[in-house]
């Protein structure tokens, strides 16, 4: 059964088997247990910048991290990161080509997750791509001038057989955009797109 994610705020404190993990929007981070309190931290960027919101899983052992880091002028990036459950030491960590991570979904030892224009495939062995589809943000003007845009926001990706699917969230679409709610259709194995808006100028490694 694939893992699920959950979305935490600013400052929270997350359930584990052995008590909980407080995450601090500094990307410092503590866990009690056995009567005494191990640190860590996530990293980030120096300056200005903090953990906007983040998703974290406890399971495989270890901790598994997918979060935002932002600065006060709304500069941002997202980082997954694989945290060794009892040394606290980041086994690796994945830089996302681009902001605002939405739900991942852990299904065995692969990661989908996706972000602004951006879709991935994360072996979480080792932090490294199996795939990942970058340019998919898409915008235009429709008849009145009014402009829309196409893959800002995605809810969690679902497995279809041979295929994954990264629907968009429509609670975040444009209004007056003149089509409903896309759902981007890749094949598991290779990160090619089935189906789906993909602007001629996509990329994909």
């Amino acid at each position: 059964m694939p893992q699920d994610f959950t979305i935490k705020e600013l400052t929270v404190s997350l359930p584990c088997r052995e008590g909980l993990v407080q995450i601090r929007s500094n990307g410092k981070a503590e866990i009690r247990r056995n009567n005494k309190v191990d640190q860590f931290q996530l990293p980030i960027y120096e300056g200005a910048f903090f953990v906007e919101k983040l998703y974290f899983s406890d399971c495989l052992g270890d901790f598994l991290i997918a979060y935002d880091i932002s600065n006060s002028i709304a500069e941002g990036i997202s980082m997954v990161v694989r945290i060794d459950r009892e040394s606290l030491g980041i086994m690796w960590r994945t830089v996302i080509r681009s902001c605002y991570v939405s739900e991942p979904l852990l299904q065995g030892h692969f990661l989908y997750v996706a972000a602004i224009g951006w879709a991935g495939k994360i072996d979480i062995r080792t932090g490294l791509y199996i795939w990942e589809i970058r340019g998919l943000y898409a915008s235009g003007t429709t008849s009145d001038k009014r402009g829309w845009s196409c893959y800002n926001s995605f809810l969690r990706p679902e497995l279809k057989g041979t295929t994954v699917i990264f629907p968009e969230d429509p609670e975040h679409l444009d209004a007056h955009r003149p089509f409903p709610p896309q759902k981007l259709v890749v094949d598991d194995k290779s990160g090619k797109v089935i189906s789906g808006i993909v602007p001629s100028d996509k990329k994909r490694d």
